[in-house]
């Protein structure tokens, strides 16, 4: 059995968990993959690889199934993981700023004081 002829059948045997897992991501991410599928489409489509046609005509059906059930039930974007720990650090980086204002409120303030001249030609000798 030829991997494309594997693929279409994982596909067809997946469909259902990869449309419910795609529906939760972003709008902008499914578009861009429905692109990416149309592009494959026509290379596959110049090669004349009717199996990887047929690969990419069931994606393609599988993207647009998870766009409309994502519509329908309006299943809210799954937040990266990547968007997550930027989220978080810029969280801890402004508590990081508070509490160093907080401190700095609390140290008293430092005056200067004023320095006393000398004279230095003295310890010019020395040398």
């Amino acid at each position: 059995m030829e991997p494309t002829e594997i693929k279409i059948q994982e596909a067809l045997q997946n469909a259902n968990e990869w449309i419910a897992f795609l529906a939760t991501r972003p709008d902008a991410e499914l578009a861009r993959r429905l692109d990416t599928n149309g592009w494959q489409y026509q290379i596959a489509y110049k090669n004349k690889d009717e199996k990887l046609c047929e690969f990419m005509n069931i994606m393609r059906r599988i993207l647009v199934e998870a766009r409309i059930y994502k519509d329908e039930h309006q299943i809210p974007d799954e937040i990266s993981e990547i968007s997550l720990e930027v989220s978080q650090m810029e969280h801890v980086l402004a508590q990081e700023e508070v509490r160093h204002e907080v401190i700095e409120s609390f140290q008293p303030q430092r005056i200067s004081k004023p320095k006393i001249q000398e004279d230095n030609s003295s310890q010019m000798s020395l040398f």
